[in-house]
């Protein structure tokens, strides 16, 4: 499971719109990533991968029995190992860049 939470105000900025648009962003991104990452014999973990919010919090995340032991030991396919770390891992600059557009857009628009 990957999780995001941000929450943040600075001054009279309200930056909570730009800060939930670049988490859902960001989250659908490595989302995105973790479905092609993962290993696809049946589809069964690829379609399994979702999101969900629960305040401030995004989670990207599955609920196959089995996702746990192909994202750390994955004897059938290791190509195809740590498939959610990868995409997190891959997405770090695109994260970065969201959130800095999206956060600069709130100060340009003021």
């Amino acid at each position: 499971m990957i999780k995001f939470t941000v929450t943040s105000k600075i001054q009279n900025y309200d930056l909570q719109g730009s800060i939930k648009k670049s988490l859902i962003q960001s989250t659908l991104l490595v989302q995105w990533k973790a479905v092609r990452n993962a290993p696809y014999q049946t589809w069964n973990l690829r379609r399994s991968i979702t999101t969900e919010v629960k305040k401030d919090t995004w989670l990207i995340w599955t609920n196959v029995k089995y996702a746990k032991v192909r994202e750390y030991v994955n004897k059938k396919n290791p190509s195809r190992k740590f498939y959610m770390k990868r995409a997190l891992e891959s997405s770090a600059n695109q994260i970065k860049k969201i959130f800095t557009k999206n956060i600069t857009n709130v100060f340009r628009n003021k």
